[in-house]
């Protein structure tokens, strides 16, 4: 699950600074990484699976400022995170 979770946000954040889009995400995401990371880390080591809900929503509120941010760009650019993230997924 951790795998996935950074896998997610950093193929996103190269996807994004690849095609020179919105400037800030990739430090956003690397910021959401480094203070989730550790929570992460903890909560699977208790097992506490209730950590994870509302992390996946603060991941959600990065990606959903992203989107704010590029305009009509930024579902062409969601689903191919969404399908490299799959691809990911789907590889294991």
């Amino acid at each position: 699950m951790r795998c996935t979770f950074v896998a997610f946000l950093l193929l996103c954040s190269l996807t994004a600074n690849a095609q020179d889009q919105a400037a800030t995400f990739p430090a956003d995401t690397v910021a959401l990484i480094d203070r989730e990371l550790p929570h992460m880390d903890k909560a699977v080591a208790e097992k506490d699976r209730a950590w994870f809900g509302p992390a996946l929503e603060r991941a959600q509120a990065v990606l959903a400022l992203w989107e704010k941010r590029q305009g009509p760009k930024a579902q062409r650019n969601i689903d191919q995170c969404r399908a490299l993230a799959a691809a990911r997924t789907s590889a294991k």
